[in-house]
Parts: structure tokens; sequence; C-alpha cells
């Protein structure tokens, strides 16, 4: 933000409409996660001390009086997310976390058999040997590998997923 006038600045979400749907500290406060699919937009303002109207709820081009200024909007679209059945994103989990002496890491919906899967101490060193394919996973018997903390890297139709593997023996 530059070329900015007043006291006091800060940051509104609105709708198209202009309803103000919150006053973050910085836009990157905003979290679109859980909104669903829409448009919002983000604005910045400088103003003098005795602005009326910022508020959750109110319209931020009609409902504000005093001195201000306002950015041009950033939109942001949100759309829906639709399910790829090869996207393994948020199916991926490991367990039992820790583990002693098997590892199963369970891959959701994925019925493709070009999955590889690897085991990586902290010096780069892959610890994998073979590990056994599962209906929905795989399985690895990591007893012979000593305890410590792991780095399980997942490669999956050129997509890659890194999960923490803690060993207890």
């Amino acid at each position: 933000v530059s070329g900015n006038s007043g006291a006091n600045s800060g940051w509104i979400v609105t709708d198209e409409e202009g309803k103000i749907l919150g006053l973050p500290p910085y836009p990157g406060a905003v979290n679109f996660d859980g909104a669903g699919t829409g448009t919002c937009l983000i604005w910045h303002i400088s103003y003098a001390d005795g602005l009326e109207g910022l508020a959750q709820g109110n319209n931020a081009l009609t409902d504000l009086a005093g001195c201000y200024d306002i950015s041009n909007a950033v939109k942001v679209v949100r759309t829906p997310v639709e399910e790829d059945e090869d996207d393994t994103t948020a199916k991926v989990s490991i367990y039992p976390m820790p583990t002693s002496d098997i590892l199963n890491i369970y891959l959701g919906k994925i019925k493709s058999k070009k999955i590889k899967a690897y085991l990586f101490n902290f010096a780069g060193r892959n610890l994998t040997h073979k590990m056994r394919k599962m209906n929905d996973g795989m399985s690895y018997d990591i007893r012979s590998i000593p305890s410590g903390i792991y780095i399980l890297k997942i490669i999956h139709n050129g997509r890659i997923y890194v999960k923490k593997v803690v060993i207890r023996h």
C-alpha cells in the first residue's frame, strides 16, 4: 500500500455488494478454507479518527461516514474443489504413530499401482526395503530400523506427499 493518507489503516473483506464480512489485521489472517464457494473482495482503508460505520455487517460502500480513502479491491473467487480419484490430498495417512513394528500407509481411493513410497533418515539415506501392497495402501516392516524420526515420501501421478514417521522400539 502506498500513497495512503490518514492516521489509521486497516483491511476490509466484503462480499460483492460491499457488505463487510470481516476486518482482519492483515490479508493473510483471512482463512478462506471454510468459506464455501463464492466471491469476496479485499480492500485497504486509510482513515482519520472519527470514522463511523466500519463494522462487520455494514456496507463498506454506503455505510462509512467520515474522512477515509479506500483502495481498489482484490477479488477472491472461491470455487468448489472437484474430487479427483487420483488426488490423495488429505487422504494419505500413516498409522500407528508412533510405531514400533509395522508402518501402515493408507492411500484412500487410489487404485493405481504406480505408487512409490520411500522412508528416509535425516541424513537423506533411503531406508526403504520391501513394502507390501494392501487393498487401500501399503505396509512396511520397520522392526530393523532404529528408533527415531524419519521422513516418508510418497509419489503418485507426479505428486509428492511427505509425512513424519516416529519409530519407537
